[in-house]
């Protein structure tokens, strides 16, 4: 027997993973646990919180950076589920592949020919089992993946910040156990450790994630925006898997780092200004920003914008929350008491809650995905 092209071989691979119909995302973190690494890399956690003091040390801008990677890398929807039974949903798989970063122009036109042969035995077997198939994207590290149409290089990740940190951290990781710690746990314990940096408390984080193999620029567009209203984000949060609560104390993640005057022009460049701002505050922000759509200045995100605080929340209630989806929280019912159930010491031991139920968000584990060993691109095998 011969041997097939490479690129053939791929594209069977490449197709029948994708045709697989067993991963869904109710199922998808059941193999992630505290100390995954504990025989394989035992100092794992260690190499990254080291390597992150280097990185935090040298820039300050560092760990609101990572924090806010590690929240983007999560928050990527699931593709809705595309059942290969119908052609016309093979024009929109073909659209995705090839907007991804791991299905080459060569391998492409075999992955699809196969798709149509799949969907051909499936709409004429009287007994067929209809594939279908997820684009998985959760906590899986999609988002440090470099590529021209990859989410890095959505409108809104313009603005992420932290990656030479990821890539330290991940370099160290790589010498000490190479092939053992996926770019996806790197993240995660980074985030971690950013806030641990920053002057908040740790938590423990169950690890074992893989890394994803695909990253798509347009799945970044459903991000919650700066803008958005509680209803909004209420729905975001909750295709998430996540509680109104839980949403309230994850924007606490404000509470270091600093936003761009473009992200709340509709609160101070408008006539009159948002009735919502503390008269000092919309003086102070329209100082900053004199007129609209500048990108270049950024104003902190709260009063003690490099400590990891209480601050947020304590802003939120005197009127100078910075974003329309912080101040908002404050009025309205859903939303309201958590901003006072936060605007103090509860704060800490609530967001470390709430980032373990986010970190395992549509997460890929066991033999799904890989483990890469350059933070920002897929193994070439």
């Amino acid at each position: 027997m011969g041997r097939w092209p490479s690129p053939a071989l791929l594209a069977i691979f490449v197709t029948i993973a994708l045709a697989m119909n067993s991963i869904t995302p109710a199922a998808a973190h059941t193999g992630l646990k505290v100390g995954f690494y504990r025989h394989s890399c035992p100092q794992v956690e260690a190499i990254v919180y080291n390597s992150m003091a280097q990185s935090t040390k040298a820039d300050d801008t560092v760990a609101p950076g990572i924090l806010r990677m590690a929240f983007h890398d999560c928050f990527v929807r699931v593709r809705d589920r595309l059942d290969l039974q119908h052609p016309s949903q093979l024009d929109r798989v073909a659209e995705l592949a090839l907007r991804s970063t791991w299905i080459s122009n060569s391998v492409f036109p075999s992955c699809l020919l196969l798709l149509q042969m799949l969907h051909t035995v499936t709409a004429t077997s009287p007994h067929r089992i209809v594939p279908s198939l997820w684009f998985l994207q959760g906590c899986d590290a999609s988002v440090l993946l470099e590529g021209p149409n990859t989410e890095r290089r959505a409108r809104t990740n313009t603005g992420l910040h932290g990656f030479d940190a990821i890539d330290a951290a991940k370099r160290a990781v790589e010498n000490a156990c190479p092939g053992v710690v996926s770019a996806a746990d790197v993240l995660q314990f980074a985030a971690r450790d950013a806030v641990v940096l920053a002057g908040g408390y740790g938590w423990h984080v169950p690890a074992g994630r893989r890394d994803g193999t695909v990253s798509i620029m347009e799945e970044a567009l459903n991000l919650p925006a700066p803008s958005m209203t509680v209803s909004q984000l209420i729905d975001v949060f909750g295709r998430k898997g996540l509680s109104p609560s839980q949403m309230v104390v994850l924007s606490g993640a404000h509470t270091i780092g600093k936003a761009p005057c473009v992200t709340f022009d509709d609160r101070v460049q408008t006539t009159p200004v948002d009735p919502t701002l503390a008269p000092s505050f919309a003086t102070f922000l329209k100082g900053q920003c004199p007129y609209a759509a500048i990108q270049s200045t950024s104003v902190d995100m709260d009063s003690t914008a490099h400590t990891f605080d209480s601050q947020y929340f304590k802003d939120i209630i005197a009127g100078r929350g910075l974003l329309t989806s912080d101040q908002s929280l404050l009025y309205d019912s859903r939303t309201s008491g958590g901003v006072y159930a936060n605007n103090g010491a509860a704060f800490y031991r609530n967001f470390a809650k709430a980032m373990v139920k986010m970190s395992q968000i549509e997460v890929l584990t066991g033999l799904d995905g890989e483990i890469r060993r350059q933070f920002d691109q897929v193994n070439s095998h």
